[in-house]
């Protein structure tokens, strides 16, 4: 800085110097005047002579360019570093989001697969070849005006997505659940009751199997905590009331049953056929009747079905109005869907009924629900 010009005289003067030097003429600037400077022949800058003003504007021209074309480098290859660091945190962005979608997909459950490409959505299976039909999150109306007092009064309910089993649990898996984990006694009572007649699994040569003929049909002869056991030991758990009442119907709000307003029929290839008192006295193969609109299964009638929540009749004027549990203590369990013993009516949607959850009887059976 302080080899600069400090105003435009100084700089005149030192270039009338300059122009003797060299033997040129300058005339004043500011008085109509052309500065004229002849650009001599470059002369060698030897050691111990002056650098004339001329060369030394010219170097300081090409320091200036010099540098400001490294500035514009430095400030090019910035960018593209930039560039490249907003590439690579973008592609660790993308890879943490898939990371996370696959760990979000595994706490499903470890063994869980898809059925195929167009189903994974809607179907999943376990490990033990169980197959689930998604049930998506949303709103549906839980109870009934026109139905028992314990079903008012009737009220919307928010449920986060969740998986049901398509089928009601049969004996036969059962029976492979019962040689993993042993008939063990829970509340006062063994998981099966093998030794009630009804019941359709035994034991046989130390193993549990269910009898010939009855693999297929719903196991019988649970407890409520047998249900749940089986459930855990699958990675599930059983449904709560709402969430079965919702699966039940189907996605039909309103509607008196799974398939709609129709009374059941003992037809199995009737959109309203179901397993009930009007029919053989007997549980039938589970799927042998038409699927409701969520894909399931027996949603009415074949057998009762044990859910998570403790019964209380006056429990839909308190109920939690998202995602509700139940109260929180009780002395029964809920049962819902009715059975093969049932009257038609005790079929609908939303009737409830309960039972002791130590006891067990050859109509009462469940199914297993799971959270994603």
């Amino acid at each position: 800085p302080q080899d600069r010009f400090q105003s435009a005289a100084e700089f005149e003067q030192a270039l009338r110097e300059a122009s003797a030097v060299e033997g040129n003429s300058v005339q004043p600037l500011g008085q109509g005047g052309t500065v004229v400077i002849p650009s001599p022949p470059p002369k060698p800058n030897l050691p111990g002579t002056r650098m004339g003003i001329g060369q030394m504007a010219r170097r300081k021209g090409w320091f200036l360019s010099a540098i400001v074309a490294g500035l514009f480098i430095l400030l090019y290859v910035a960018a593209i570093g930039v560039e490249l660091l907003v590439e690579e945190l973008q592609h660790q962005r993308a890879q943490r989001t898939q990371e996370a979608e696959q760990t979000a997909q595994a706490a499903i459950s470890p063994t869980i697969t898809p059925l195929d490409t167009l189903e994974s959505l809607r179907y999943i299976t376990d490990e033990h070849g169980v197959r689930m039909a998604l049930i998506p999150a949303g709103d549906f109306q839980m109870g009934s005006e026109n139905g028992d007092s314990d079903e008012r009064p009737e009220h919307t309910v928010y449920l986060d997505a969740f998986y049901m089993d398509v089928y009601e649990v049969t004996n036969a898996l059962f029976a492979k659940f019962l040689n993993a984990r042993g008939n063990q006694e829970e509340g006062g009572a063994t998981w099966l009751d093998a030794s009630d007649g009804d019941a359709r699994i035994h034991q046989a040569g130390g193993r549990w199997q269910a009898d010939a003929g009855y693999e297929d049909h719903p196991a019988v002869e649970i407890t409520w905590y047998g249900a749940r056991a089986f459930c855990e030991w699958r990675g599930a758990r059983l449904p709560t009331e709402a969430e079965w009442e919702k699966a039940a119907r189907g996605g039909l709000t309103g509607a008196s049953y799974p398939w709609g307003d129709e009374a059941p029929v003992c037809e199995k290839g009737a959109q309203n056929g179901a397993q009930f008192g009007a029919c053989d006295g007997e549980t039938v193969a589970v799927g042998s009747f038409a699927a409701n609109g969520c894909g399931l299964f027996d949603m009415a009638g074949n057998v009762w079905e044990w859910v998570w929540d403790w019964y209380a009749a006056d429990y839909y004027g308190r109920s939690l109005l998202q995602n509700p549990l139940g109260p929180d203590s009780g002395e029964t369990r809920v049962v819902r869907g009715g059975s093969w013993v049932s009257s038609g009516d005790l079929l609908r949607s939303a009737y409830r009924h309960w039972y002791d959850p130590s006891n067990s009887n050859s109509n009462y059976g469940f199914r297993c629900a799971l959270s994603p």
